[in-house]
């Protein structure tokens, strides 16, 4: 194939969504579904913004049981990858960046990916950009606060030691304090009208 060729290929599969610029010349594959399932909820969340909390109650069910299954299932190269992710979060918590629920977010992916279970994960990264949404609302519901936000970090470092511990029920168990908590901030702290879009 000729190198013309190629490129009008390239743009063609990139026009079309298939594909996305890597940088330095490279591309990745699209992940095509995830728009299928995260853009009617999103579209929901416009017409109703109280369904934050029906968001919250679907992330309980599906991380919770994403961390038991991470915790038994997870392989080496998988905890690596979740440690990487933690580091990041507390990376950025430290740093008191912006970036914190973009951190947070892929520190959750990361769990899910390591469940080895391929619906449980493709629903998840189907997901992943109103899961990240609904982060960003509980972190600017706090206005980035430096005590919640630890609060927070060490919630997330207990999912992550139960997880590295092998430990399923706990593991669950943390992830669904995790939520409540998160819970607790939408339900004490409503958002302002101003910060939150």
């Amino acid at each position: 194939m000729s190198r013309p060729s190629l490129r009008e290929a390239l743009i063609r599969l990139e026009s079309d969504g298939f594909i996305r610029s890597a940088g330095r010349g490279g591309f990745v594959v699209s992940d095509v579904t995830a728009p299928l399932v995260s853009h009617p909820l999103a579209a929901l969340l416009e017409q109703q913004p109280h369904a934050s909390a029906d968001v919250l109650e679907l992330r309980h069910g599906l991380e919770t049981l994403s961390t038991a299954y991470a915790a038994e299932r997870a392989t080496e190269a998988d905890l690596a990858r979740i440690a990487a992710a933690f580091d990041a979060l507390q990376a950025a918590v430290a740093e008191k960046s912006t970036r914190i629920a973009k951190k947070d977010a892929a520190f959750h992916l990361a769990i899910a990916d390591a469940t080895l279970n391929v619906a449980l994960t493709h629903v998840m990264h189907g997901l992943n950009e109103l899961v990240r949404e609904s982060m960003l609302t509980s972190h600017r519901l706090v206005d980035y606060d430096d005590e919640v936000e630890a609060k927070l970090l060490v919630q997330h470092r207990a999912i992550f030691d139960a997880i590295v511990a092998r430990d399923p029920a706990r593991a669950r168990e943390c992830a669904g304090a995790h939520l409540d908590y998160v819970r607790t901030l939408y339900r004490d702290r409503p958002a302002k009208k101003s910060r939150v879009a």
